[in-house]
């Protein structure tokens, strides 16, 4: 019979009690990289927009969440939209409120840059009132950072006032801006028109 020299069963040994350990190594690492993507799901994105702002229980009675979705751009989240209304039913010639909380940092500047582009890409092509609506937006916006929200709100009377957070900064009333503005994720002429059915939900497109 062929034994094996003692020496040979030393390193088998080794090379096995390697293995075993590099594979333990290697599944508690998986293991870890679970629990923290887990973790990182969480506290980074911990819920869509979250609680209705405060602030609208003073504007809007019994309003509730008609709708909620998020906005992207190519492979980059940019902001969770939030639509709310008088028990839930959204009709745009009643007031309303969106809210938009952003998922990362950008400027004032660029957001109504932004804003004035796409009223403009849906027809509004009256340039001096789209310079107007610019100028105003840009005092009103801030720069807002990641977690970060700004609600805008169609007021009775047809005006629209705007809140960093639960706190106003801005009032715009010239009564053509309400409807142009927020048709820019609620109008039928929306670059985005998922996102428009996610927030006015199937029972309000049935009207």
């Amino acid at each position: 019979m062929f034994n094996v020299p003692q020496k040979s069963d030393s390193v088998l040994l080794r090379i096995y009690t390697f293995t075993n350990a590099s594979f333990r190594a290697s599944h508690y690492m998986k293991n870890v990289s679970s629990v923290l993507i887990y973790f990182f799901l969480i506290f980074a994105y911990p819920e869509r927009v979250g609680a209705m702002p405060t602030v609208l229980n003073e504007l809007l009675p019994d309003a509730s969440m008609v709708g909620e979705g998020r906005i992207t751009f190519l492979f980059w989240d940019i902001c969770d939209a939030a639509l709310y209304a008088s028990d839930g039913e959204w009709d745009e010639s009643k007031p309303y409120a969106l809210t938009l909380r952003y998922l990362r940092k950008f400027k004032g500047d660029a957001i109504a840059k932004r804003s004035v582009k796409e009223i403009r890409d849906q027809g509004f092509d009256d340039i001096d009132t789209l310079q107007r609506w610019e100028e105003v937006m840009r005092d009103i916006f801030p720069d807002v950072a990641a977690g970060e929200q700004i609600t805008g709100v169609l007021d009775e009377a047809g005006n629209t006032l705007f809140f960093f957070g639960d706190r106003k900064i801005g009032e715009v009333d010239d009564k053509r801006f309400g409807p142009r503005f927020f048709a820019i994720w609620l109008g039928e002429k929306t670059s985005d028109p998922k996102l428009r059915n996610a927030l006015i939900g199937d029972k309000n497109e049935e009207k």
